[in-house]
C-alpha cells in the first residue's frame, strides 16, 4: 500500500511523469512511401506503351525496440535539505514515468553502501515507497553504485541518470 509520502509525491509529480512516461516510450521508425510501378503485377503492354501507372508504396516501418531506465541517487550528507528534496523527487517522477510507460527500471540510493531503490524484484509502490523515503546520510562513493547499475545485462537502449551534486569529500 502507498504511504501517505508517497501519495503526496505522487500528486507532486503527476504531470512530470506522464510527459517523461511520453518521452520514454520508444517510437518507431516511420514507414516512409516509395515510387512504385506497380502492386507486385507487371504490365508488359503498358511498359511497352510507355503507359505506366506509379504508385504510392509504403515501405520500412520498423518496430521499436527496448529501453530500459538506470538511476543512481546520491544520498550522501551533502545532499541534505533542498538537495534531497529535489533528488528525491525527480528519483520519484522517473520511476512512476517508468511505471508508466511499462519501461523496466534499476535504481540505487548511494552513500557509504548502495541500496536498491528499484529493481526487477523490487518494484511497483513498493518502489515508489522506498524512493518517497530517501534521506541524507554518509559519504559519497559512486564507483560502488555504477557497477551495481550496470552490472546486469538488459537488451535495447539504456537511458541513465546519475542525481548528485558532485560534492566529494577530499581522501
Amino acid at each position: 500500500l502507498p504511504t501517505s509520502s508517497t501519495l503526496q509525491l505522487q500528486q507532486q509529480t503527476q504531470g512530470m511523469s506522464r510527459h517523461i512516461a511520453q518521452l520514454l516510450k520508444r517510437k518507431g521508425a516511420p514507414a516512409r512511401t516509395h515510387q512504385s510501378r506497380d502492386r507486385g503485377r507487371f504490365r508488359y503492354d503498358r511498359y511497352a506503351t510507355g503507359s505506366e501507372r506509379y504508385f504510392d508504396q509504403r515501405v520500412g516501418a520498423q518496430a521499436p525496440g527496448q529501453t530500459h531506465l538506470r538511476i543512481a541517487v546520491d544520498i550522501s550528507g551533502s545532499m541534505s535539505g533542498s538537495r534531497m528534496d529535489a533528488a528525491r523527487t525527480l528519483t520519484f517522477a522517473l520511476i512512476e514515468a517508468a511505471r508508466l510507460a511499462d519501461v523496466p527500471v534499476l535504481a540505487y540510493a548511494f552513500d557509504d553502501r548502495v541500496d536498491v531503490i528499484a529493481d526487477q524484484q523490487l518494484r511497483g509502490v513498493t518502489s515508489l515507497n522506498t524512493a518517497a523515503r530517501l534521506g541524507a546520510r554518509g559519504g559519497t562513493f559512486l564507483a560502488p553504485a555504477l557497477t551495481r547499475l550496470w552490472q546486469p545485462q538488459l537488451e535495447g537502449q539504456s537511458l541513465t541518470f546519475i542525481i548528485t551534486d558532485g560534492g566529494m569529500r577530499p581522501s
